[in-house]
């Protein structure tokens, strides 16, 4: 197989393969394989999806943003966000303006990695899109758009931040249903339940609200992370709770270890929503 045929493989693979937990850079020799994903992507999925069908785009240096034959780094992330309904800015130094600041060790599929620039250290003259296991999603001076993995000496010494720029939470709008807002971000119904437990009770929505269509993270204070769960109310039942929370009462029972329909007011049953 050549080296772009490779390539194009690799991006099929990340085009319908989840990502796996971020870690810091731990020591890893080659691209893993990843694993099947649900039909329903998240943004990040989404925005990895765009980056990787430009596999094996050739470097340019100050590539025009507006074309998707050639790629400076910048100029690619610019395209895969853009893509996909988010503006960044073009140069890696004012992209790393953009967003929350997170560590290494809690980025996610889709934040931004920043390094230094060679000149001036304290710019970033480098942005890649992490993509889980321990790599980036980048163009590469060399390779043109590639995966690289993080724990070669150039990166690690190189590495400035990592910023979240994919928004967290959507504001909802008069007629706005779980579900309308689930077909038009392509997040999961049952994701966006997960996500908004504390908020939300089936499909009671507040216009002006906000709801999150990222996963929150309790490491930036979001308690929305809070394990899902729900307290037994006076009268009633495992049906009725199912029918609220749009999910069948078996698995109410899987995740609760029921042996019977049984339940009482006051007891707390845990949602793998």
């Amino acid at each position: 197989m050549n080296k772009r045929l490779q390539q194009t493989a690799l991006g099929v693979a990340l085009l319908f393969g989840a990502l796996a937990p971020a870690h810091a850079f731990a020591a890893t020799e080659s691209v893993s394989a990843v694993a099947a994903v649900p039909s329903k992507t998240s943004a990040a999925d989404r925005i990895i999806a765009s980056g990787t069908k430009y596999l094996g785009t050739p470097y340019q240096y100050g590539a025009d943003a507006s074309q998707t034959g050639t790629f400076d780094c910048s100029s690619f992330t610019f395209r895969a966000f853009i893509e996909n309904g988010i503006n960044l800015p073009r140069t890696a130094d004012d992209q790393m303006k953009e967003g929350t600041a997170v560590t290494m060790a809690t980025a996610k599929p889709g934040d931004l990695l920043f390094f230094r620039d060679n000149t001036y250290p304290d710019k970033a003259g480098h942005v890649g899109i992490y993509v889980g296991n321990n790599q980036m999603l980048h163009a590469s001076g060399s390779k043109g758009v590639t995966i690289t993995p993080l724990s070669t000496p150039y990166w690690q010494t190189r590495f400035m931040a990592v910023k979240r720029v994919i928004p967290l939470t959507y504001t909802i709008q008069s007629g706005d249903t779980m579900w309308k807002i689930s077909q038009s971000t392509g997040i999961s119904l049952n994701s966006l339940r997960t996500w908004n437990w504390k908020s939300v009770k089936g499909d009671a929505l507040v216009t002006g609200a906000q709801i999150y269509i990222s996963e929150p993270d309790l490491l930036m204070g979001n308690p929305g992370a809070e394990i899902p769960h729900y307290t037994v109310q006076s009268g009633d039942t495992l049906w009725g709770i199912s029918q609220k929370l749009s999910v069948t009462v078996d698995k109410l029972k899987s995740w609760n270890s029921l042996v019977s329909d049984d339940i009482v007011p006051g007891q707390t049953l845990k949602l793998n929503l």
